[in-house]
């Protein structure tokens, strides 16, 4: 685990008093988070991670000072996996609060930050070799709206997804939308082949805008392998299809092995994973 973390520019002893009491992200989870994959100190595909923090702040009306800019978060990232001796793989995860003050009502727009590291094993992204098993929570449903999108600090659905998940011995589930469709995983998007046609559901949906979805669709379509967005996945999608996988910036690529007794292949998954290396490859060769 870290031994420092960055609260607004300043590293701190990760044991030490971070947040008052009247932290707006602890008090109303008034904030979004990006959590971002590291190699070699250096945070991978940052550029869409920041786009989609801006994007979220917008609508939040949560302003940046002008100096938080691009550069500043991924030298401030780098600079915290090196103090923290941290120089493979790592995840980084950047909380972007609006600042204290007022009840519902913020009495100010301005923005605080807490950044933490932590390594992780391995370096480049590894397709999980045991098909990941997966169930439909019904608990709850997303409601979809122009918050859906990004990864804001309410994630109370998707802790109550987990719980389910735990207690049902899977190892992963299915997130439904208002509507009742199928929209994204506990912590991923979702993607869908069947008859070679790839298909996910929009943002409009209601799912994540997911950096690595992105990456997904676009390297997909250097390679002519278009993806097509629909409004979501019913049960019967996923029956018929197949090859189910996942994608989020930390894991990469995982493959769905099995819902029910519906059994799944990964070759499509085996196939974007070694074009996501090779864009990794040449993220880093920009930095040297």
């Amino acid at each position: 685990m870290s031994h420092y973390l960055n609260i607004n520019g300043e590293q701190i002893k990760a044991d030490a008093p971070v947040l008052t009491h009247t932290n707006r992200a602890f008090c109303y989870a008034d904030g979004v988070f990006e959590t971002i994959r590291c190699l070699n100190s250096q945070p991978l595909f940052f550029d869409k991670h920041y786009q989609r923090l801006r994007n979220a702040l917008y609508y939040l009306k949560i302003e940046l000072p002008a100096e938080y800019t691009e550069n500043y978060f991924g030298l401030q990232v780098y600079n915290l996996l090196q103090r923290n001796r941290i120089y493979k793989g790592a995840r980084a995860r950047l909380t972007v609060f609006r600042d204290d003050g007022g009840l519902y009502t913020p009495a100010k727009c301005s923005a605080g930050y807490l950044l933490s590291v932590e390594p992780l094993p391995g370096e480049k992204y590894e397709l999980n070799q045991a098909g990941i098993h997966a169930g439909i929570f019904n608990g709850l449903k997303k409601p979809v709206n122009y918050l859906s999108q990004f990864k804001t600090c309410n994630a109370l659905l998707f802790v109550m997804a987990g719980c389910w998940k735990k207690e049902q011995g899977l190892d992963d589930c299915f997130i439904l939308n208002q509507a009742g469709a199928i929209i994204e995983t506990l912590a991923s998007n979702i993607f869908l082949v069947k008859n070679e046609k790839i298909i996910t559901p929009s943002i409009e949906s209601g799912c994540v805008d997911g950096t690595m979805r992105r990456n997904v669709i676009e390297l997909l379509a250097q390679h002519n392998l278009p993806v097509i967005e629909s409004g979501g996945f019913t049960e019967t999608h996923l029956l018929a299809a197949d090859e189910i996988f996942i994608t989020n910036a930390i894991a990469g690529i995982n493959w769905i092995g099995a819902y029910k007794d519906k059994r799944y292949f990964h070759f499509m998954s085996s196939k974007i994973t070694q074009l996501l290396n090779l864009e990794v490859e040449k993220q880093l060769i920009k930095h040297r």
